[in-house]
């Protein structure tokens, strides 16, 4: 893989990842609020914070 196309395909993986989590959160009935974060850094950061989940009582 294009070491240019690293991070693209990561974002792919991570989306791929969230609905899988989502679905399998939604078919054992928890509640959850979800925050998502842009990411706006260059490609020299590896680690970028996503999504955020926490549990909802409603």
């Amino acid at each position: 893989m294009p070491a240019d196309k690293v991070r693209y395909y990561n974002k792919i993986d991570m989306g791929i990842f969230l609905f899988m989590l989502e679905t399998c959160l939604e078919h054992e009935n928890y509640t959850y609020e979800r925050t998502l974060f842009v990411d706006t850094t260059d490609d020299s950061i590896e680690q970028t914070l996503i999504a955020k989940y926490t549990y909802s009582n409603k």
